[in-house]
């Protein structure tokens, strides 16, 4: 066959072949085999929770629906720009032996399989007036929760699933403080007036309980188990000595024998250096030492109105220091001994401020940062502008006033404001071998006096 009829040939049977795969019937195309699912992910709908706690749907499984970051992101539990796993809630109720418990706070805290706290801060709620709380924007897991009443104390660990309704927190019932009142001699006080009571260990803004004294018998509002420590006896009496009341849970305390006597009372005049009424001063008190008697150990700052004095009522017996401040004038500070039944009578007087600048620096002229420094006037201690933020040790405690107090910046400096005068100023570093450096000098009255100190290492003890 010649090599031109070869060619068509060819052409000729491939041809053929096209046409016949053309006029084919086709085929459905082969399914690609089904993903299998891993361990924990859903075949449909979101994530399972973890706890397992069965929520509305009939499978377990919880619906979250798409939306804005959850409360948990905005206040740091979840990293910003993660998607939280979920948004639940837990809801209850708070009851006691009585019912439910109103106005009791629930305290939730998310944890994990070791026990440890998953949640940077509790989840907190306040009860309705029946009892009833809803804590929202959950994560998914187990929390721990627990409430809490002025008057019930704490209830015993829940545990409970994120999602978890029909949640019951039991507190306990409370108890209260009874007894009698009498004076020094034993009689019985026929007057009515108001006891205060604090629980021993309690938070500082947790509320005190009163009871109301009639015909010389008390008993106290409800109370949460524990120790009470009589704190006032109205305006005009205070405890003989410390009075405790132990409460158990649903009792009543053993009754309680309080012997009062009268109040101490102070009066603080402050005046300027020309002796005008500093009218706007604050006056402050300060228990120094034990206390003498019952009473408060403390007392709010009163304010100078005028020329009368700021008055203390209800004080325990004892050594106070009592400060005065005013805007543009030198604190001034004195100490006081207060007796039962006895009234003090003092006058503060409050200088033009001065100004100082405290330097200290090392043997090689370089700053010390961690230097303390004193400033005291004929040995006692002048208050300063910087009392506010070094508060005063108490002087019953000499170890702990030694040396000194109020400390230095990076740069080893300090400035602040007292009153006009001589003053020695005495600064320190270091504490088994301090060094030490002391300087007197003169204020004067709307200057700032620069004061230096070189500290001197010591090669013995102290």
């Amino acid at each position: 066959m010649r090599g031109r009829d070869v060619t068509w040939l060819a052409l000729l049977v491939v041809g053929g072949l096209a046409a016949g795969l053309a006029l084919a019937p086709s085929s459905p195309p082969t399914p690609a085999p089904e993903a299998t699912p891993a361990a924990g992910d859903d075949v449909a709908g979101p994530r399972r929770s973890d706890a397992g706690a069965p929520s509305g749907a009939p499978d377990g499984r919880d619906a979250v629906a798409p939306g804005p970051p959850s409360a948990e992101s905005a206040r740091g539990d979840v990293p910003v720009g993660e998607t939280p796993r979920g948004i639940r809630s837990i809801a209850g109720t708070v009851e006691s032996d009585g019912g439910p418990v109103g106005g009791a706070r629930v305290v939730a805290v998310a944890r994990g399989p070791d026990g440890r706290p998953l949640e940077a801060k509790p989840a907190t709620a306040t009860c309705g007036a029946d009892g009833s709380f809803r804590l929202e924007q959950l994560a998914e897991g187990v929390w721990v929760l627990h409430a809490e009443h002025p008057t019930h104390g704490h209830s015993p660990p829940a545990r409970a699933d994120a999602g978890a309704d029909g949640v019951v927190l039991r507190l306990p019932p409370p108890g209260w403080i009874e007894g009698r009142v009498t004076d020094a001699t034993g009689a019985t006080i026929a007057r009515s007036f108001t006891l205060s009571w604090r629980r021993r260990g309690g938070t500082p803004d947790e509320p005190t309980t009163t009871a109301e004294v009639t015909d010389g018998a008390f008993r106290s509002a409800p109370v949460a188990a524990g120790v009470w420590v009589l704190e006032g006896a109205g305006d005009e009496y205070v405890a003989q000595g410390a009075v405790e009341a132990p409460v158990s849970e649903g009792r009543g305390s053993p009754e309680v024998a309080v012997r009062l006597v009268p109040s101490p009372r102070l009066e603080v005049v402050v005046t300027t250096e020309d002796g005008r009424p500093a009218s706007g001063a604050a006056v402050t008190v300060t228990l120094d030492g034990p206390p003498g008697s019952g009473g408060r150990t403390g007392a709010a700052p009163a304010t100078v109105s005028g020329e009368a004095p700021a008055t203390f009522v209800g004080l325990a017996a004892g050594r106070w220091v009592v400060r005065a401040d005013a805007r543009r004038l030198a604190p001034a500070a004195a100490t006081v001994h207060l007796a039962t039944g006895a009234t003090e009578r003092l006058t503060l007087r409050l200088a033009p401020v001065a100004s100082v600048r405290v330097v200290v620096l090392d043997e090689r002229g370089r700053p010390v940062p961690d230097a303390r420094f004193l400033v005291d006037r004929d040995g006692v201690d002048l208050p300063t502008s910087m009392d506010a933020a070094t508060p005063r040790a108490p002087s019953n405690d000499p170890e702990a006033r030694r040396g000194a107090r109020y400390p230095v910046g990076a740069d080893g400096s300090a400035t602040f404001d007292t009153s006009p005068g001589p003053v020695r100023v005495t600064a320190r570093a270091g504490t088994v071998r301090p060094a030490v450096g002391t300087a007197e000098v003169v204020l004067e009255a709307g200057r700032t006096t620069e004061v230096r100190l070189t500290l001197e290492s010591r090669s013995g003890p102290r």
